[in-house]
């Protein structure tokens, strides 16, 4: 498996994101990446250290990426959508632009938007354009759709070990 780089900027151009992930699958349709519990994430606060199981989904012409992540007291897991704009493969990843806006998916079914103040702020400081804007709110208003109907990859009742057989992948955690 080849392993890539997914970084992220705020929409100025402040790096935001940036970690290695295994890329599993590439074509047409999109990206879909993994990492174990462990690995190495800078933020623009700093490094941390990655505590779930995570599977990346990610499309060329969305306006959101996926990420189900499975934490070790969860059997059922999390999804976490980011707004962002579309990702653009370069040379060594995936990049895109985070615009703040989240949309989370507990193991329980339960939804919830996120950081609407935050988008809402940065809306104004940056001059996010218009179109930009809605695009980010369809976004959401799609995932929640999504979610609510279980389209994929919203299925709660994939267990990590059915996840990481059909990925061929193991359940160790990265050491520090």
């Amino acid at each position: 498996m080849k392993t890539i780089t997914l970084h992220s900027t705020k929409y100025n151009g402040e790096p935001h994101w940036r970690w290695q992930a295994q890329l599993l699958a590439e074509g047409p349709d999109g990206w879909v990446c993994y990492h174990p519990p462990g690995i190495a994430i800078m933020t623009w606060a700093g490094e941390w250290r990655a505590t779930h199981h995570s599977l990346y989904h990610f499309w060329p012409d969305r306006w959101y990426n996926v990420v189900r992540a499975y934490s070790p007291a969860e059997s059922r897991p999390l999804f976490y959508c980011n707004i962002m704009t579309p990702p653009i493969r370069d040379g060594e990843g995936l990049c895109w632009r985070d615009l703040d806006l989240d949309v989370i998916c507990r193991p329980d079914g339960s939804v919830e938007v996120m950081d609407e103040a935050e988008f809402a702020a940065n809306a104004e400081k940056y001059g996010y354009p218009s179109e930009m804007r809605a695009q980010a709110q369809a976004a959401v208003v799609m995932l929640v759709d999504f979610i609510h109907r279980r389209e994929p990859p919203f299925e709660l009742d994939l267990s990590l070990g059915e996840l990481l057989e059909r990925w061929g992948l193991n359940q160790e955690p990265v050491s520090a």
